[in-house]
C-alpha cells in the first residue's frame, strides 16, 4: 500500500485542480471524498479537475469515491472532470464504463 496525498491548486478563472499521488484504496478513498467536498466549500469552483497522473491504483472504493465526486460536483453545478488516467487506472476506468463518464468538458469550453 502506498499512501495518498492530495494537494489542491485554484485557478483565477474558477478551475480548481486536485493533484492526487499514490494509491486509491480502501484506506484513502476518503481523502478523495473529503478533498472534493473541501475545494467545493471552500472555492466554488465552476470546474474541478481531478488530476491522477501519479496515482498507480485504484480500487473499487476509488471508483465509489470518484462516482461521489461526480454526483457531488453535479449537485453544485460544477463541472467534473477527471485527467492524467494512465496503466492500471486507465484499464478500471474504461472497464467499469466510467472513462468517458468521467472526462467531463474542459474548464472554458
Amino acid at each position: 500500500m502506498t499512501d495518498l496525498a492530495i494537494s489542491t491548486q485554484p485557478d483565477s478563472d474558477r478551475t480548481v485542480r486536485l493533484i492526487a499521488t499514490g494509491e486509491i484504496d480502501m484506506a484513502s478513498a476518503e481523502q478523495v471524498t473529503d478533498a472534493v467536498d473541501k475545494a467545493l466549500t471552500t472555492h466554488a469552483p465552476a470546474h474541478l479537475i481531478i488530476d491522477l497522473t501519479a496515482v498507480t491504483f485504484l480500487d473499487s472504493t476509488g471508483i465509489a469515491a470518484l462516482i461521489a465526486a461526480k454526483h457531488t460536483t453535479t449537485e453544485q453545478d460544477c463541472a467534473l472532470r477527471v485527467t492524467g488516467v494512465h496503466g492500471i487506472v486507465e484499464r478500471v476506468l474504461d472497464v467499469t464504463g466510467l472513462l468517458d463518464v468521467l472526462d467531463g468538458p474542459p474548464p472554458h469550453s
